[in-house]
């Protein structure tokens, strides 16, 4: 013929051939397999849930601690470069906290529980308290404990150098 092979030693090659037989399983799933498989997801994501709302409380807290640790570092960089005392407002009872002439009343997320330590004399009223940020750079000093649920974070600010940091028990 006109396209004809050269013929090889050895087996013959013949073209595969592919016949579908009535009955036979075709590659696949069954629905019962399928839904199997939709179940056990479905079984992990419902589980997996409360962990992910954990994680956003828990990045809620940090970021909450940044912020009050950056308002003291903030307020004492103001006092610093102005020369004059400067102190960061905290009303627990508003869960706000502020620094005249720094910046205004920013408001803490309301899941976040908020718990302060100060020197004697700081605490203005029943519910508002403040650190002192001299102009030598150092603090009246405190230390604020924020939490969700099982977890928390405390910004510390340093009396003798007013630095302010973060850390998580």
């Amino acid at each position: 013929g006109r396209h004809a092979q050269p013929q090889r030693d050895g087996v013959a090659m013949r073209p595969a051939r592919r016949t579908a037989r009535a009955g036979s399983a075709q590659g696949g799933f069954t629905l019962i397999e399928v839904l199997a498989v939709l179940a056990i997801l479905a079984g992990a994501a419902f589980l997996a849930m409360p962990v992910t709302r954990g994680a956003v409380s828990g990045q809620a807290l940090r970021s909450a601690a940044s912020d009050v640790a950056a308002a003291a570092r903030m307020t004492r960089a103001a006092a610093v470069r102005s020369g004059r005392e400067q102190a960061l407002t905290i009303d627990i009872g508003a869960r706000r906290y502020w620094a005249d002439g720094v910046f205004g009343p920013r408001t803490l997320p309301g899941r976040i529980g908020l718990e302060i330590t100060v020197p004697n004399g700081e605490q203005t009223d029943a519910s508002t308290t403040r650190i002192r940020f001299l102009p030598g750079g150092g603090s009246s000093g405190g230390k604020l404990v924020l939490s969700a649920g099982t977890s928390s974070a405390i910004v510390n600010i340093d009396w003798l150098t007013g630095g302010a940091n973060v850390a998580t028990p």
